[in-house]
């Protein structure tokens, strides 16, 4: 038996129906994982302007965090200052360099020290003028990170700086750098990649 177009097309919607009906039965236990990603991904948007439901072609990501020690022999405090730095974005970053100010770091104790996330050494270039003091990364590919130590040293009597005294900005080639935890958004940028079809929109 030979259908007609219409009636074609009338098996076709009813086969798409029952389709689209089908993953709509499976929705609620899917309900956890499509909201867990949803209320994450809302949160980390909220919270650094960080969106996981997209990647842009220029973004960089840096999470810092410093270790206090004290120090006897030299009657003062030891601050070690660790920052990932991640490029987030789809496109390589021809030129990344951590620009700090200089008077804070002229308080510098031990090199400056770089390493490619888990992998192996990385040389850096640094470089002064009157004000700043820079920390120049070079090329940064996509979905690369690096973490950068440096430690000051500041004798009895002398605050630390706060971070937000001590690091000036991030210079990149094209795009802007954001503070965010470079590697949780590449994992949740993953996920919604793999759990993204499962969202209700």
């Amino acid at each position: 038996m030979t259908l007609n177009p219409i009636e074609k097309q009338e098996e076709l919607e009813s086969s798409e129906g029952s389709f689209v009906q089908a993953i709509k039965n499976r929705l609620p236990e899917w309900g956890p994982i499509r909201w867990t990603i949803v209320i994450l991904a809302l949160l980390i948007l909220a919270t650094t302007g960080v969106s996981l439901f997209s990647r842009p072609d220029y973004e960089v990501l840096y999470s810092p965090s410093a270790l206090v020690m004290p120090s006897a022999e030299a009657k003062g405090i030891y601050v070690t200052h660790i920052i990932e730095v991640g490029n987030t974005g789809a496109q390589t970053q021809d030129r990344v360099a951590l620009r700090f100010r200089k008077s804070a770091m002229d308080r510098l104790v031990l090199d400056v020290w770089a390493r490619n996330f888990g992998v192996s050494d990385r040389p850096v270039s640094i470089s002064t003028n009157q004000d700043l003091t820079i920390v120049d990364l070079g090329t940064l590919e996509p979905e690369k990170r690096v973490k950068v130590t440096f430690t000051l040293l500041y004798p009895q009597g002398i605050e630390p700086e706060p971070w937000e005294a001590l690091f000036v900005d991030i210079a990149l080639h094209a795009g802007k750098a954001r503070r965010g935890d470079p590697g949780m958004t590449m994992v949740g940028r993953a996920w919604f990649t793999l759990f993204g079809r499962l969202l209700p929109f």
